[in-house]
């Protein structure tokens, strides 16, 4: 290996989303498709002056002197593997650029800013280039004609203490519509404010954040009649346990929803998890909340009971997901708890 640069660098990471599942998938066609792969982002960082310092399975770490050029890189990479004629499915990959002051050693780069692009690049989707503020900073003015940087606001990455302003790769030729980044997002919640907490609910309350707290508890159901306070109840149930999920909590009318076909869309519309044309609305639910830790609150199933079943199979898929349902009658299914809710002693429900 070339002597690595040192001072301030801009650092390239790249790999393959869904690699082992298409390992699987074609265990035939993948190696070939492998290492054209490999040969793809070898050429882009060489053509560019960059490094290949490490590779870690179908993972590439690269480092250059210069932003636009590690920015041109990613470019010619992506370009490329979108517009290839695989013989398997599609290879994507995730790619993520972060600028700061390094030194190598033993070969390679240790410290800081390695640890920071390797959290990055797994908040993005395969095709998808996801720059750093400070990679983004080092470009302005720099950008070539058709490329652009979309400002997807600030975002907390895993087991980073600061937020992070983190921008997408915008170029002619290449997609640009992406699900919502797999981040600690700072805005997590779109419950409406509630109101004051109703009289006589208190115990109530305390007992249902109790039952939910507790690992094993995955869906909850508040029945009862219309006007008894289930969706006022359950508002304040997630309230409380707002600061606990760290993908957040998120509120799905659903009571004015009376196509049970639209249960699954109404939640992704609410998750804002894209459409894709190669997946129905299930899976790609499942692949998004696979690795999220989110409270739902379904307010209003009355209409969709036949889709229980359906809904149930997220709760497998989803380890950290918790559904929280208001109905008239429950959902029968699996795993559910129910928890009858009586008129409050005072106040309107």
């Amino acid at each position: 290996m070339a002597d690595l640069p040192r001072g301030t660098l801009t650092f390239l990471f790249t790999d393959i989303e869904g690699s082992t599942r298409m390992w699987e998938q074609y265990p035939t066609a993948m190696p070939a498709a492998l290492e054209r792969h490999n040969q793809i982002i070898a050429e882009a960082v060489a053509a560019h002056n960059g490094h290949v310092f490490q590779t870690i399975g179908d993972a590439y770490w690269t480092v250059f002197g210069a932003a636009d050029a590690a920015l041109a890189a990613a470019l010619d990479a992506q370009l490329a593997l979108h517009h290839e004629p695989w013989a398997t499915s599609p290879l994507r990959a995730r790619m993520a650029l972060h600028r700061g002051a390094a030194m190598p050693s033993s070969g390679g780069y240790v410290g800081p800013i390695v640890s920071k692009l390797a959290v990055l690049i797994v908040a993005g989707y395969g095709g998808q280039t996801l720059l750093s503020q400070a990679a983004a900073d080092a470009l302005v003015g720099r950008l070539p004609d058709g490329v652009s940087l979309r400002d997807l606001g600030e975002h907390r990455l895993k087991e980073l203490p600061q937020p992070e302003r983190i921008y997408q790769l915008l170029a002619d030729g290449l997609p640009d519509q992406f699900p919502p980044l797999k981040t600690r997002n700072l805005h997590r919640n779109n419950l409406p404010t509630p109101a004051s907490l109703l009289g006589g609910r208190e115990q109530e309350l305390a007992t249902l954040v109790a039952l939910l707290r507790r690992p094993e508890m995955r869906l909850l159901t508040l029945t009862g009649p219309a006007d008894v306070g289930k969706t006022a109840l359950g508002l304040q149930l997630a309230h409380a346990l707002l600061d606990e999920y760290e993908d957040g909590v998120w509120f799905i009318p659903l009571a004015n929803v009376s196509d049970p076909a639209q249960i699954l869309p109404a939640i992704g519309s609410t998750l804002e998890v894209a459409d894709e044309s190669d997946m129905n609305s299930l899976d790609h639910l499942k692949a998004y909340l696979s690795e999220r830790q989110i409270l739902l609150l379904l307010d209003g199933f009355d209409n969709a009971l036949d889709t229980a079943p359906t809904l149930a199979e997220l709760l497998p898929a989803a380890p950290r997901l918790k559904l929280l349902v208001t109905s008239r009658e429950p959902l029968r299914i699996y795993g559910e708890q129910e928890y009858p809710v009586a008129p409050a002693t005072s106040a309107e429900c």
